[in-house]
């Protein structure tokens, strides 16, 4: 990136050099001999596997276990379409889930008449003792963050798996902002279903995702919406063979190119090392609230324990408004950063490339503006 100071991964995540050349290599083969020539097709689908593959590694999981997906909000309405809901069926939730982690529930109170039970954070958290008071035996699942998107709490995802397996429950968790900040293994996790994208902290293509679907619940996920990327083989309006594995999540074609950049960006970020980038990221959140807390009326939101803390970091600043500090950071000084709704405030983003010189001059930007 050249010439601006880029706070923003948590929406979208910048694109390095490899990822452009990986999309570039694969739409430039297809311009040479077009899309549906032999070669270009066992391409496309050698992208493909290799991309699950490569996610599969990256997350602790096996390729058979992996859905290839276009965002996290698409792997959650897989999850939530795909479940044989009973009527008063309980769904645990909270309002630190962004709105794709909530939306799908209610649908489904809607269309089945399941209860959404809905907690509410202290101070930008939820302990895993909030969420076992919750439950109930009518409880079948819950959705939790890894990373709440609005506090930037790291919530405490093992050990509501943990809970939830004595109980008897499925879990669910969003992955949007935690997937290229914090190390993940899938099996050591203990989730159920984890949906994570291409596009935020892994800094892949647009358009990128993937849903992981432990092993033993792919026979009892629902295919909600098959197509001929579902199955294996059918015999004409016979007997139809869907994919033993998480593949019979995909119902159809999907941009081969994107997944290429995609997993061209997973072994980029592979290169600096999963667990160097997080403790980088750890480092970066502590220097930055020292930095932010020196600026006039600067409250910084989400819980006080570091041990909580990740690259997401809110803000308020007394008697500025946050949208209208976004967009002048952006038009007066190239610096890119969003505001968020509930609670109303400016987020930045604190990924590994951060550094510290950049974050004091947007500290000071932003006394220049709001003070």
């Amino acid at each position: 990136m050249q010439r601006v100071t880029y706070l923003n991964s948590g929406s979208f995540g910048p694109t390095p050099q490899p990822v452009v050349d990986a999309q570039q290599a694969v739409l430039l083969e297809q311009l040479r001999m077009g899309g549906s020539a032999p070669p270009v097709s066992q391409m496309l689908g050698e992208i493909n596997e290799a991309c699950r593959e490569t996610v599969a590694q990256a997350v602790g999981a096996e390729p058979e276990e992996i859905a290839l997906t276009q965002s996290t909000s698409d792997g959650i309405g897989i999850v939530a379409a795909g479940i044989d809901w009973r009527p008063e069926d309980e769904v645990i939730t909270s309002n630190l889930e962004h709105v794709s982690g909530v939306l799908p529930w209610r649908q489904a109170a809607f269309r089945y008449g399941i209860k959404v039970v809905n907690l509410e954070d202290k101070q930008g958290y939820l302990t895993v003792e909030d969420f076992a008071a919750a439950i109930t035996p009518r409880t079948r699942l819950i959705c939790l963050s890894h990373i709440a998107w609005n506090s930037g709490a790291v919530l405490p995802v093992p050990e509501v798996c943990a809970l939830a397996a004595k109980r008897g429950i499925m879990v669910l968790v969003d992955g949007a902002q935690s997937a290229g900040q914090i190390p993940l293994n899938m099996h050591e996790l203990g989730c159920h279903f984890y949906s994570l994208p291409g596009h935020k902290w892994m800094m892949g293509p647009v358009g990128t995702g993937a849903l992981y679907v432990r092993r033993d619940m792919i026979p009892q996920l629902y295919a909600s919406r098959a197509g001929w990327a579902s199955i294996s083989g059918d015999d004409q309006g016979g007997a139809i063979s869907f994919h033993t594995g998480a593949r019979r999540y995909e119902a159809g074609t999907i941009h081969s190119p994107a997944y290429a950049g995609w997993r061209a960006a997973i072994q980029f970020v592979a290169t600096q090392g999963a667990d160097e980038m997080y403790a980088r990221i750890k480092q970066l959140a502590r220097e930055a609230r020292a930095i932010f807390r020196k600026v006039p009326g600067c409250e910084i939101l989400g819980p006080d324990d570091s041990a909580l803390w990740s690259g997401l970091l809110p803000m308020r600043i007394s008697g500025c408004d946050p949208k209208t500090l976004v967009e002048r950071l952006w038009k007066e000084h190239n610096i890119i950063t969003r505001w968020i709704p509930k609670p109303y405030a400016l987020r930045i983003s604190l990924h590994a490339f951060v550094t510290v010189e950049e974050l004091k001059r947007t500290a000071e930007v932003i006394s220049r503006i709001c003070c």
